[in-house]
């Protein structure tokens, strides 16, 4: 059985230079209670369904947790304070430098995010197109015929 849900989102993923590996470290405490109900639902079902012996998943015993859909890093705000990038991924003070993938999803979304960046990255290309043909009026414009 899989539990899947909306933890605290406060996860940190660093770049450790020496090892060249990305580590993600995740905080079990704050999310505690969600995790808790999630194991708890778990083992009712299984008392239910008479499955027998109820195992948590081996990592929770070396007190980790996964993440399968790892989000965020680049979130978008309203304003540079609150994200990355604005509300079609363009990251603030670079202008046409636009973000468009899991990244810029502020938190966990519950399941599985593949459709949500989709229609995310989708509503970003309208942004992108707009301004590459805003630059391509202005240049011709200004040079005649390209």
């Amino acid at each position: 059985m899989v539990g899947m849900g909306i933890d605290e989102s406060d996860g940190v993923m660093e770049y450790d230079a020496k090892s060249k590996t990305l580590n993600l470290k995740m905080p079990r405490k704050t999310s505690e209670k969600f995790f808790d109900s999630i194991r708890a639902k778990m083992k009712e079902m299984s008392d239910y369904l008479q499955a027998g012996l109820f195992l948590d998943y081996p990592s929770w015993y070396l007190s980790k947790t996964v993440t399968v859909h790892p989000l965020g890093g680049c979130p978008m705000g309203a304003t540079w304070e609150h994200g990355v990038v604005d509300t079609h991924g363009e990251v603030y003070n670079y202008p046409n430098m636009f973000i468009a993938d899991g990244s810029v999803m502020p938190a966990a979304i519950g399941p599985n995010p593949s459709l949500t960046i989709a229609a995310v990255a989708d509503r970003f290309s309208e942004k992108v197109i707009e301004k590459w043909q805003t630059d391509l009026d202005l240049a011709k414009g200004k040079t005649g015929d390209i």
